[in-house]
């Protein structure tokens, strides 16, 4: 979804509708099959050890995806990175919070963290919903 920030470098060329639908598709893909995984793994921890563990889960698991999209955008860092350079990443962390306005990061945070529950949250709901109508049909 942060790539939407390298559109406004088109600024009135026509081939900017082709990159604005490439984008949102793509966006559109990633939020999907992020959110798709995050209600399977819900669905298992419930199942396992009952609602308030799930719910427990898509709790830390949505924040911790907010901080990790701050990472790979503005730190520039991948998901190997824990793996393969685990010193440098930890490091950059560290020091990053000298280096730019920290009021910023929390901000970024805070807000994709709310969009996400919002969106998880709405999907979830009318997921229920459209479960309920069914076996009320049936």
């Amino acid at each position: 979804m942060t790539d939407f920030l390298h559109l406004r470098l088109f600024n009135g060329s026509p081939k900017i509708w082709f990159d604005v639908v490439l984008v949102i598709w793509f966006a559109f893909t990633g939020l999907f099959l992020g959110f798709t995984s995050l209600f399977l793994m819900h669905r298992v921890v419930q199942r396992e050890f009952g609602p308030l563990f799930g719910w427990a889960l898509v709790i830390i698991a949505v924040p911790l995806s907010s901080v990790g999209i701050y990472i790979g955008r503005y730190l520039r860092f991948n998901s190997w990175d824990v793996l393969q350079n685990p010193t440098d990443l930890v490091s950059s962390l560290i020091n990053q919070p000298r280096d730019a306005n920290s009021v910023s990061i929390v901000i970024f945070v805070f807000l994709h963290t709310m969009f996400f529950i919002f969106i998880y949250t709405f999907l979830y709901v009318f997921g229920y919903l459209m479960r309920e109508d069914l076996r009320d049909n049936t």
